[in-house]
C-alpha cells in the first residue's frame, strides 16, 4: 500500500463529515390521504416481515429491527399482495418512549415532546420510482398526527436530490442545514 493511500485511510478513520438537511412539517396542517394504493398495503412491519424480504436480510437489518422495536421505535412500510415487504420507514417519538433521534456518524439528539422523527427509510431497488417513499411519508405523518404529535422531522444528505424532492413533495419544508463531523471518535454538529 502506498504511503499516500495509507495516509488517506488513516485520515478517513480519524475524520468524517456529512452535510445534512433537516426538514420539518406541522402535522396539524397536512392534508389527509384521499385514497389508498391498490397495489401495495401500508402497515406496521413485523419481525417476520424483516426476515422475509430480501431488502431486510442485508446488513443485519433483521437483528436491528428487533433491537429498535424493543426500544420502542416503530417501523412501517409497504407490502406486496404476496406479503413481501418492499419498503420501510422508522418513526420515533418521546410518546413511544424513544426521545432520541439518530443521525449520521453516530450523532443523536433529543426530540421535542410533541415531535416525531422519521428515519432510516429504504425502498427495494426493484420498487423505486413508484412514489412509495413520498406516499410512505404521508402515511406515517397521518399515523403520527393520529398519535397526537404536532410535528415531524426527517433528515437527508444534501446531495441526495431524489430523497429531498420526495420529502418536499410530501409536504416537508427545510428547517435548517447542518454539518455533522466525527473527529477522533467525538461527534460534532454545526448548523
Amino acid at each position: 500500500m502506498s504511503e499516500r493511500r495509507a495516509t488517506t485511510r488513516l485520515w478517513t478513520r480519524l475524520f468524517r463529515a456529512k452535510r445534512m438537511v433537516l426538514f420539518r412539517v406541522a402535522l396539524l396542517r397536512i392534508e389527509l390521504m384521499k385514497e389508498a394504493r391498490q397495489d401495495f398495503e401500508f402497515r406496521a412491519l413485523t419481525k417476520e416481515d424483516f426476515q422475509r424480504g430480501k431488502l431486510f436480510r442485508e446488513k443485519g437489518r433483521a437483528r436491528r429491527f428487533e433491537r429498535m422495536t424493543d426500544l420502542g421505535h416503530r417501523c412501517y412500510g409497504f407490502v406486496t399482495a404476496q406479503g413481501e415487504p418492499v419498503s420501510y420507514l422508522w418513526l420515533s417519538a418521546p410518546r413511544y418512549g424513544t426521545p432520541v433521534a439518530f443521525f449520521e456518524l453516530a450523532l443523536s439528539c433529543r426530540i421535542a415532546p410533541d415531535t416525531g422523527y422519521i428515519w432510516d427509510c429504504r425502498t427495494d431497488p426493484g420498487f423505486q420510482n413508484r412514489g412509495l417513499f413520498r406516499e410512505g411519508l404521508k402515511r406515517i405523518m397521518e399515523i403520527a398526527r393520529g398519535d397526537g404529535l404536532a410535528a415531524a422531522v426527517i433528515a437527508s444528505e444534501t446531495g441526495n436530490r431524489a430523497s429531498s424532492a420526495a420529502i418536499e413533495a410530501a409536504g416537508f419544508k427545510t428547517d435548517y442545514t447542518m454539518t455533522i463531523c466525527r473527529f477522533l471518535e467525538k461527534v460534532y454538529a454545526v448548523a
